[in-house]
């Protein structure tokens, strides 16, 4: 989902993940510098998929398409947010309003945006299960991004009450998705069945009438003698004399 980045580019996002990953070695000696050498990788990170990433480009599409785009660059953004925290932060804290923020930006607002923003795909893709998309799938999206927004807004203030709410739309978001994803497979699975049905009937109806005439293929006419099917001409008449075949 990236466009074809150039050499230099494809250079930039192992050096930025080249950091991260020694952010993370870093934190066994020295834990504040390496909480904010994997912050600034983090962050380089989601600068590099929102500049390469074709979300860009495809948010102004319609259906699927744009949904995967809003999810995909909402995730980038949550995942700069925690480079930001990662790097202001430093040692991460055991707990506490600062640690809250800094995990679940990266599990909520990352992880889950992307979670979402894949299913359409993944699903099918994985399971063999039909995953229609529908505009309701933006909302399960919507509460995501603002039951996280909330927490992250009761943890700067200290507001418990706001805090529990954000967890709360977050809660009710990822219930929400897991439900609309198993209604839409069901749906479409019923909807294939009946097609399938539909069709087999329509044929069963739509069948040639030569195979419901007597044995021999000869068919009865209205002044009692038998006709027999003239590919070239129609149907000529068989006079049928008694003893005689």
């Amino acid at each position: 989902r990236v466009r074809r980045p150039a050499p230099l580019a494809r250079a930039v996002l192992l050096a930025a993940i080249a950091l991260f990953a020694c952010g993370v070695a870093t934190t066994l000696p020295d834990a504040d510098l390496g909480i904010r050498l994997a912050g600034a990788g983090l962050l380089a990170q989601a600068a590099w998929l929102a500049h390469y990433d074709v979300a860009r480009r495809t948010i102004r599409m319609g259906g699927v398409t744009r949904y995967m785009a809003v999810a995909l660059l909402a995730a980038y953004w949550w995942l700069a947010v925690a480079g930001a925290l990662w790097i202001s932060a430093g040692e991460l804290p055991m707990a506490g309003s600062t640690y809250d923020a800094m995990v679940h930006t990266i599990f909520l607002g990352f992880a889950f945006s992307m979670v979402f923003a894949h299913a359409p795909v993944i699903v099918p893709a994985v399971l063999g299960v039909a995953l229609p998309y529908r505009r309701a799938l933006y909302g399960p999206l919507v509460l995501l991004h603002a039951g996280l927004l909330l927490r992250l807004l009761g943890d700067w203030w200290g507001e418990l009450t706001i805090w529990q709410w954000g967890g709360v739309l977050d809660e009710t978001a990822i219930l929400a998705f897991l439900v609309l994803a198993a209604w839409s497979a069901v749906s479409a699975r019923r909807a294939r069945l009946g097609r399938v049905f539909f069709d087999r009937a329509r044929l069963a109806a739509d069948r040639p009438a030569e195979q419901h005439r007597p044995a021999g293929g000869l068919a009865g006419n209205a002044d009692g003698r038998r006709t027999a099917p003239d590919r070239g001409a129609g149907l000529r008449p068989i006079a049928v004399r008694a003893g005689v075949r």
